[in-house]
């Protein structure tokens, strides 16, 4: 396509949100692209996509020609064409037309691959066919991990060979003794009970003509936990689908006489024992390497002493196969140690210098034998030694919690190697990770050196497509602590904390959902995140405190149906996944779990009001329980008719909306003063959660914002806020023309606040406001809603709130006085946005940019009327005085 800066050019062509190439088993995927021009105000007023199933076809196509269509769409839009067998490659390719009626002709040709589909997979689930232990004790037993084994052949004119692969509870594909691809601790997480992610790879180029091998090493993940009893009262193995490892596996060879062979699970595969004595999620991992079995994954290894494998009867394996539709977990970081301090003769504490999510790898040389223990936290003791306190499996920790029969007394993160007594010898746990800076190595025969350890960050491999920065430092401290939280907890569920939960918390996702959208590309993550709760909605409609769930269900009403607080996240989801993505078909398929959840609170609370919730989660203030539960109802209410209308259900759009204005009556002749503008007890939650969601009544909004700032002043200049409570204040402060002072709260020094965290030696965000060293974990990103501020109330730029897919920017920059410059940028689904300025005196340059095809409102403090912009970019003055 020519490379003319003023024509409307087309570019970034995705499928279900992937670049080409892509792969996906959804019949109908949804394609987008990005426009770029130069010129201001250009748009697209006409698309016209080809989709075919050969590149040199395209122009006479045998799949799809949607013709010139009039539309400004380039996002969600459904492929429409013939019906899409599996293994199918699509090659297709956009033109658009310009608001002039012209087009540069057709973009470069993208493509994506329709992967396996429901039950057409050829092979079967195969395992070792050892049962399950009988008793609790003896799950904590060696039991070396399952290897399994294929020999095949392959003939020459091989055209290309596709792997479609789903091991559980986590798996390593093997192909002629390499590991195939980048992925960790695959696959995803899932309520298995309802269905399992597989991965495909595009192995053509590891195949040679002849004999070649497969091999699938199998770890238990969340598929086949031990049975420890968290908090002294939640097990697992309860709660969970479960299973002994097992494996499905395709291998597709296509030959260029046409011909297909496939290579698949079955009871002709062999099973081997490897060298993974123990592996589990929260302890770690045992690891002999004088147990490794040379060439096990290679052709003319000799398994005559394995054994069959066995097919694992139906009730035993996840009902749904589906193609990963996430970004899969990866390395996104290696970090080698900055020190090693020997804290007690033969005992050594490894600094890394950030606290983080993932695993070591350690080099050795020690005779065979020799056990080397790695034990890992993200604190020390004042002594200088490891302090597991913060990161023991849910508090399983001596004289506090129990674990149950067989659980070590203090549930640490550990790993354990064996060494073979071979030289310099190297290891990387497979299907374990740990949250943690520190590391404590015990059983080395001599001193280490800082280059023997390298840390590896993992994470879910979301693209980062946003950016602010600003002229205090302070600020850019709270974003790394705010996005190094968040990377710790993205291992396909966004957790609370790398370590001791690893739980997909309703709350402490709903309460960052912008501040993730704005700076990654979380889309697909998203989407899954949605299914999950879905997933695990109970009978009557409930909805699960955690996603997947796992048996918590604290404050909630019962039989898997977690607090109203937690709920919401699935409504949350949507609203925003529709506004930054323009998840049209989330919502769709969503209605049902949506409505039902609704209706579902409504049969808990006939009055409306909702006692009992966690509320304002670590909060300093007093939590206003039944105050946050309701106006939370609220919001699922009005959801479901923001929903409805998004649907064209007119009809429940009306009676959703009337069930929203009956909570909001009962949430204000319960909670309000109308004397004095008062909710509840007062608190900035209190006054935060209702200004927030506009339920105070017009004529006493000025009543009730001040009274939150009195109890702002009240608390010398600090928050006394909770997850939700911070997120919602600083967002009213800032509406109401006080960014000011919002500014002020998050850069106040000393207890309560985001400095208070840096103050103390901070590189993650904690879970609690205080300094705690022996309970609280110091890696959460549940406070990471100060991040999604700095781009909405400092920088300036946000999603308009009917935005479809950031089709619509509000532009409002503050200019604090602490401040001489911010800047933030965006790389929506439609292009890039970036809103910077920058004063020299009293004088503000403002310089906005906007994506081809979306509009924006600007306003700036100073100006009496908002200024529509089109696509391109503008530059505004303006003179403000300081302190505003």
């Amino acid at each position: 396509m020519p490379s003319d800066p003023q024509a409307l050019v087309v570019e970034g062509l995705r499928c279900e949100g992937f670049a080409s190439p892509a792969v996906t088993d959804i019949e109908q995927p949804r394609l987008g692209w990005t426009l770029r021009s130069d010129r201001s105000g250009a748009r697209q007023t006409a698309y016209q996509i080809q989709a075919a199933t050969r590149q040199d076809a395209l122009d006479q196509p045998d799949l799809w020609d949607s013709g010139r269509v009039e539309s400004d769409q380039q996002i969600e839009v459904v492929y429409e064409g013939q019906s899409l067998q599996p293994f199918t490659t699509v090659y297709w390719r956009v033109q658009v037309w310009d608001e002039n009626g012209q087009s540069l002709g057709w973009s470069e040709t993208a493509q994506w691959k329709t992967a396996l589909r429901g039950g057409s997979w050829s092979g079967d689930w195969i395992g070792t066919g050892e049962p399950t232990p009988a008793t609790p004790e003896a799950f904590y037993e060696e039991r070396p991990n399952p290897l399994l084994r294929k020999g095949f052949a392959v003939r020459g004119g091989l055209k290309s060979a596709w792997a479609h692969v789903c091991g559980l509870g986590y798996h390593e594909l093997r192909l002629n003794g390499q590991k195939v691809g980048d992925h960790v601790l695959d696959p995803a997480w899932t309520q298995y009970g309802k269905r399992a992610f597989y991965s495909s790879y595009d192995v053509t180029a590891s195949l040679q003509e002849g004999d070649n091998a497969l091999g699938i090493m199998l770890g238990n993940g969340w598929w086949n936990p031990l049975p420890m009893t968290l908090f002294s009262s939640f097990n697992l193995r309860e709660a969970l689908t479960l299973g002994e490892p097992c494996a499905i596996l395709e291998l597709r060879l296509e030959y260029a006489d046409g011909s297909v062979e496939t290579v698949s699970t079955d009871e002709t595969w062999r099973v081997g024992k490897g060298p993974i004595l123990r592996n589990n999620i929260y302890l770690g991992e045992v690891y002999d390497a004088r147990q490794e079995q040379p060439g096990w994954d290679a052709s003319g290894f000799d398994d005559a002493n394995w054994q069959p494998a066995t097919r694992t009867p139906n009730t035993e394996h996840p009902t749904t196969l589906q193609s990963q539709p996430l970004p899969p977990i990866k390395v996104r970081e290696s970090r080698a140690a900055q020190s090693v301090t020997e804290q007690a003769p033969g005992t050594y504490v490894v600094d890394f210098g950030q606290n983080l999510a993932g695993f070591a790898t350690l080099r050795i040389q020690a005779p065979a034998g020799t056990q080397v223990t790695a034990r890992f936290g993200e604190l020390l003791e004042p002594d200088g030694s490891l302090n597991v306190q913060t990161s023991c499996a849910c508090q399983i920790r001596k004289g506090v919690c129990q674990g149950g029969p067989g659980a070590p007394e203090t549930a640490d993160q550990r790993d354990v190697y064996i060494c073979k007594g071979e030289g310099v010898e190297e290891y990387t746990p497979r299907f374990t990770w740990h949250g943690f800076r520190y590391m404590e190595i015990t059983g080395l025969p001599h001193a280490p050196k800082a280059e023997d350890f390298t840390a590896h960050w993992l994470n879910s491999a979301v693209e980062r497509v946003g950016e602010f920065e600003s002229s205090d430092p302070l600020l850019k401290d709270i974003e790394h602590l705010s996005m190094a939280a968040l990377f710790s907890n993205m291992f396909s569920v966004q957790s609370d904390c790398p370590h001791r939960e690893r739980l997909g918390y309703g709350a402490d996702i709903a309460a960052t959902t912008e501040f993730a959208m704005m700076n990654l590309d979380m889309a697909q993550f998203y989407t899954k995140g949605t299914q999950d709760f879905a997933d695990d909605q109970n009978a009557e409609g409930g909805m699960p405190e955690t996603a997947p769930y796992m048996g918590i269900e604290v404050l909630g009403f019962g039989n898997g149906s977690g607090p109203v607080g937690w709920g919401i996240a699935h409504a949350v989801l949507q609203r925003d996944l529709f506004r930054y993505y323009g998840a049209e078909r989330v919502v769709r398929e969503q209605w049902d779990a949506t409505r039902r959840y609704t209706e579902f609170l409504r049969a808990q609370a006939p009055e409306c009001v909702i006692e009992t919730c966690i509320s304002d989660h670590e909060s300093v203030a007093p939590l206003p329980r039944s105050l946050t539960a309701t106006a939370h109802h609220w919001y699922q209410a009005d959801t479901t008719a923001w929903a409805a209308e998004i649907l064209g259900k007119d009809e429940d759009a009306r009676a959703y909306r009337a069930w929203a204005d009956q909570i909001r009556d009962a949430f204000n002749a319960r909670f309000l003063d109308r004397e004095t503008g008062q909710y509840d007890t007062g608190t900035q939650a209190c006054q935060a959660f209702a200004l927030y969601f506009g339920l105070v009544p017009e004529e006493l909004e000025e009543k009730a914002y001040g009274l939150l700032l009195k109890d702002i002043e009240k608390c010398d200049g600090h928050l006394s806020t909770g997850i939700y409570g911070t997120k919602y204040m600083l967002d009213v402060l800032s509406q109401r023309g006080d960014a000011e002072l919002a500014y002020r709260i998050v850069t106040a020094k000393g207890y309560p606040g985001y400095a208070y965290m840096l103050e103390h030696g901070a590189t993650t965000l904690w879970e609690s406001w205080k300094n705690e060293q022996h309970g609280s974990s110091h890696n959460h990103p549940m406070f990471g809603s100060v991040v999604e501020w700095f781009f909405k109330h400092l920088a300036g730029l946000a999603p308009a709130e009917d935005a479809i897919g950031f089709d619509q920017a509000v532009v409002c920059p503050n200019f604090v006085s602490g401040l001489s410059f911010a800047r933030a940028r965006h790389r929506s689904v439609r292009g890039e946005y970036a809103v910077g300025w920058t004063r020299d005196g009293e004088r503000v340059r403002v310089e906005v940019q906007i994506p081809t095809n979306t509009q924006a409102l600007v306003w700036l403090p100073g100006q009496d009327a908002w200024t529509e912009m089109e696509a391109g970019r503008q530059t505004f003055e303006t003179t403000v005085g300081w302190p505003l």
